[in-house]
């Protein structure tokens, strides 16, 4: 994969909006600063739409600089994976673009996110703090998601018209 000067500031404008996303639109949920917030959103979006190492880095960046700006600095590290991770499985399902392709993202992107939160919650404040963080994550993931599948055509449009990522070539 090629990093051009255009995706690269094309990736740190999306970490921007994911950062926007999650810092202004959230709402707090646990005492250990956990909170409800839009960014996935855009993380299944510019997965589809850039690809690779710049969704990626976009997701678990502006993911993480919310968390140190809202108070939540105790989950920074973990969103930085998590989120990261998020975005770069959810670019490997979509490398081939179809609605069906970016719905599974969607789904496997929110399953890591739960499961990642729900483990790290367990192991860093314990299983009492895990119940209702999860329950908070699973509402996030269905509505983040939900939102995202709404996009869908809009990110193809962008996918086709800048041509961020390398398409597979036709059989």
């Amino acid at each position: 994969m090629k990093l051009t000067t255009r995706k690269l500031v094309v990736s740190a404008v999306m970490a921007a909006l994911i950062f926007v996303l999650t810092f202004f639109f959230q709402i707090k949920l646990t005492p250990q600063g956990g909170y409800f917030n839009l960014g996935d959103t855009l993380i299944y979006f510019t997965a589809y739409v850039l690809g690779g190492i710049p969704a990626m880095l976009a997701a678990g960046i502006g993911s993480m600089l919310s968390d140190l700006l809202s108070g939540a600095a105790i989950y920074a590290p973990a969103t930085l994976v998590i989120k990261a991770a998020m975005g770069i499985v959810a670019a490997i399902i979509t490398f081939k673009p179809s609605f069906g392709r970016y719905l599974i993202a969607c789904i496997l992107g929110g399953a890591i996110m739960v499961v990642g939160y729900g483990l790290y919650d367990f192991f860093v404040f314990g299983l009492g703090a895990m119940i209702p963080d999860l329950l908070g994550n699973l509402f996030q993931w269905g509505f983040g998601a939900g939102i995202a599948i709404l996009l869908f055509k809009p990110a193809l449009k962008l996918r086709k018209t800048f041509r961020f990522r390398e398409e597979p070539a036709s059989k």
